[in-house]
């Protein structure tokens, strides 16, 4: 892909909606990976690892960034060539997630990390846990703006209908750690 006009439009993209958000960066992922603090708005949720989340509990967004995610497509003949080295990446990233739900202060006492993504296949494992958005319009309408980004992104898009629905993927701060922290990262 390079820098095509693509790219650098999703780039600044992402960096207009960024600034206007407050989702930072995570050091390391080359801007793959950013993560807005916030507190939790919804219904008490329990998550399969037995954390329990209640409104106004401290939570962090998870965003990748479309454009330099499928920078580790481009260039490659094979799709699955370029899908393990998007995978690899993701990896990699995680570690650093880790790192810095340690060290970066806005990400202190930080309880799950969750994000909407039509690759919750590949974050189911990575160990996030992976549930239906709640509301169907919510739901159809990620859904829609998501494979829209895709299609925009893609220089080889896929034949046929695609099917996947956005869906929520969480992970709670402990489960990250455990999957990705010091020991598993270096």
């Amino acid at each position: 892909m390079g820098k095509s006009w693509k790219w650098l439009l999703g780039t600044w993209w992402d960096g207009l909606y960024d600034y206007l958000n407050g989702v930072e960066p995570v050091n390391g992922t080359a801007g793959l990976l950013r993560v807005r603090p916030t507190n939790y708005h919804g219904r008490v949720l329990q998550l399969q690892c037995g954390l329990t989340l209640h409104p106004g509990d401290k939570i962090a967004e998870l965003h990748i960034a479309s454009a330099r995610l499928l920078v580790y497509r481009e260039g490659r003949q094979e799709r699955v060539a370029g899908t393990m080295a998007m995978v690899r990446a993701l990896e990699t990233a995680l570690g650093f997630l880790a790192r810095a739900a340690l060290e970066k202060p806005t990400l202190q006492g930080v309880k799950a990390f969750y994000g909407v993504t039509l690759l919750w296949p590949a974050a189911a494992r990575f160990g996030f846990e992976v549930r239906e958005i709640p509301a169907p319009l919510r739901r159809w309408g990620i859904s829609l703006y998501e494979r829209n980004l895709e299609r925009w992104y893609n220089s080889r898009p896929r034949r046929g209908p695609r099917r996947i629905e956005a869906r929520e993927v969480w992970i709670s701060s402990l489960e990250l750690q455990r999957r990705f922290g010091r020991d598993q990262a270096l």
